[in-house]
């Protein structure tokens, strides 16, 4: 899911620590020299993805957990990291929404990533889980680990390296 800017360097445990502190990453790491159209449909189609994983996560008393700030950009980031990258933002921006399959393979996500992030805090000291989610280690951990997920099952999600569509950049001229 990369638009273009410098390589994801930081993992989910940065996100967890608030929105202050993310702000210079988010500089530093997300802004390209030159903002066009493109960066712009691929920075919607993060937020469309990021928006949706919340609503499908649910809010108390119908939601999955109790660590909805923690499971959502751990379970984007551990996807992320398991496909390469490989979402198709443009097919994201043209529908505005992901697709069904995308939003059943991000139920099945979070609810595992949730289970493993309090399993993984409760064996490294019985640490606290929004501490031990800041750490890098729970990231190192987490994409060690084998949660059974078919990521196959979203292949229709994936950009086609056989058939790329010509995105249209728009300059100032």
């Amino acid at each position: 899911m990369s638009s273009g800017g410098k390589k994801l360097v930081i993992g989910p445990n940065f996100v967890v620590r608030g929105n202050q502190k993310n702000y210079v990453q988010f500089i530093n790491y997300n802004i390209v020299n030159k903002l066009d159209n493109i960066y712009f449909e691929d920075i919607v189609s993060k937020a469309i993805i990021f928006r949706t994983a919340e609503k499908i996560y649910g809010i108390k008393p119908n939601a999955i957990g109790d660590l909805r700030y923690i499971t959502v950009p751990y379970s984007i980031s551990l996807m992320t990291y398991m496909t390469d990258g490989n979402l198709d933002l443009y097919k994201i921006w043209k529908n505005q929404a992901i697709s069904e399959d995308l939003k059943e393979l991000l139920f099945d996500l979070m609810v595992k990533v949730e289970e493993a992030i309090k399993k993984s805090a409760e064996i490294n000291h019985g640490a606290l889980y929004g501490e031990w989610a800041k750490k890098e280690d729970c990231w190192n951990d987490l994409k060690r680990q084998d949660l059974g997920i078919d990521f196959d099952s979203i292949r229709a999600d994936f950009e086609d390296s056989k058939n790329t569509t010509q995105r249209r950049r728009i300059n100032d001229e």
